[in-house]
C-alpha cells in the first residue's frame, strides 16, 4: 500500500516500513498512517507468504521483498536514498538492517529489533546449541548493523515479551554512531 503524505506538512520523503512475524500490513494500516502525517509518503508491504502475497517467507526471500520495495521507492516513485527512511518493526528490524548494509538510506528506525532468531531462541528456551542449529532462517542482524551507515534509533518497550530488552540493547551497542536509544516505557 502506497500512503502519500498527509496531515498539511511539507513532504519530507519516504518511510518503507517493514512488519514483524505475525499479522500483514493490514495490521500495520494504523503506523502507516501515523508516519504518513510526519510528512513522508509511506509504503506498507507484505513479505512473500505474509497477507494476499503468493509464495513461501524464507530469509532471503525478505531480503529480495525488501530491497524491491526500496528500488520502488527510490526508481518508481523517485525519492531520494538519502530521503528514504526505513521502518523495521520485530522481524522486519533484521529485514531493515540487513538492506541498510546494501543501500544508502537517510536513515534506521527499529522498533522491537530481532538481533536474530537462534538469540531469541535462546532466550525463551535454554536448549543446547545443537539443537538451535537446525534453522537456515537465523536473521542475524547482530553480525551485520555494525556496517550500517545511517542515523539509527531503536524504540524498545518494557513490556515486551517477545524480544527482551536486553537482546534489542545489545543490538543498539554494537551500532555505530549516529544512534539514540528510547525507552518505551509501559508498551509491549
Amino acid at each position: 500500500w502506497w500512503l502519500p503524505a498527509s496531515g498539511g506538512v511539507p513532504r519530507r520523503g519516504a518511510a518503507v516500513y517493514l512488519h514483524g512475524n505475525a499479522g500483514h500490513l493490514a495490521h500495520r494500516a494504523g503506523m502507516g498512517l501515523a508516519l504518513s502525517r510526519t510528512g513522508l509518503d509511506v509504503l506498507l508491504l507484505d513479505y512473500r507468504g505474509y497477507g494476499h502475497s503468493e509464495g513461501s517467507p524464507d530469509e532471503a526471500g525478505l531480503y529480495r521483498d525488501a530491497e524491491a520495495a526500496w528500488e520502488h521507492v527510490t526508481s518508481t516513485r523517485g525519492v531520494r536514498p538519502d530521503r528514504v527512511l526505513l521502518f523495521g518493526e520485530s522481524l522486519g528490524g533484521a529485514v531493515a538492517i540487513e538492506l541498510a548494509t546494501g543501500v544508502p538510506v537517510g536513515a534506521l528506525v527499529l522498533v522491537a529489533p530481532l538481533p536474530g532468531t537462534v538469540r531469541i531462541a535462546r532466550a525463551h528456551y535454554p536448549l543446547p546449541d545443537f539443537l538451535l542449529d537446525w534453522s537456515d532462517h537465523r536473521f542475524d542482524a547482530l553480525s551485520r548493523i555494525g556496517r550500517v551507515e545511517a542515523p539509527i534509533l531503536v524504540a524498545h518497550g518494557d513490556e515486551d515479551r517477545v524480544i527482551p530488552r536486553s537482546e534489542a540493547r545489545l543490538l543498539f551497542e554494537a551500532a555505530e554512531e549516529p544512534k539514540r536509544w528510547y525507552d518505551a516505557e509501559g508498551y509491549g
